[in-house]
């Protein structure tokens, strides 16, 4: 009885200070290499600001930092750029990714493409595909991109899948340190 008590003076005192969540500064004031833009974060390259250089868009789907964020490249054409603070530029989907389509940048969610994201903030989208999950089980990565797979002028769109049905989760170890579950399964679809 008294775990059940303890534990539900934790969860009040959780929840009761949600809402005064800071968050943690780094140890290394001049650390140059890290983002910040939270867990499960997907990286954009794209010139973003038509500028001629790369560009970091990064789309964020978790919380507290949920969204699409505009890191920008005032470096130029460099080998390590460094970034500009982050701009938030709108809501995000999971599984943002970029095609490179000729000199265009095409991004992709699961089922769409986003269109016109500069002006619409990510929010107009065009139905490329009936379905957004095309793997016959509950996945984890779904990936879609354009390519011209065969070499013949048009595009193909490839998605690639992330399929956890065997693996499970990360607590499948027995008392004697043995993985008790399926390995990671990963597919590509054409």
């Amino acid at each position: 009885m008294k775990i059940k008590v303890v534990l539900l003076t934790l969860l009040l005192i959780a929840v009761s200070q949600a809402g005064e969540i800071t968050r943690m500064k780094y140890n290394n004031p001049g650390l140059v290499v890290d983002l910040g833009v939270g867990l499960w974060a997907w990286p954009l390259p794209v010139d973003y600001d038509g500028d001629g250089d790369n560009d970091l868009l990064v789309s964020c789907p978790s919380k507290p930092y949920s969204g699409v964020y505009f890191f920008e490249n005032k470096e130029g054409n460099i080998k390590f750029p460094r970034f500009e603070p982050p701009v938030i530029l709108g809501p995000t989907s999971r599984n943002m990714q970029p095609s490179y389509v000729g000199d265009k940048v095409r991004i992709l969610i699961p089922g769409f493409e986003l269109i016109d994201y500069r002006d619409a903030g990510f929010a107009k989208k065009v139905k490329i595909f009936e379905k957004d999950n095309i793997h016959p089980t509950k996945i984890r990565a779904n990936q879609w991109r354009y390519c011209d797979y065969e070499n013949d002028g048009d595009l193909d769109l490839i998605v690639g899948v992330g399929d956890w049905t065997d693996y499970g989760w990360d607590n499948a170890f027995n008392e004697k340190g043995e993985w008790t579950r399926g390995p990671l399964h990963g597919y590509i679809y054409l």
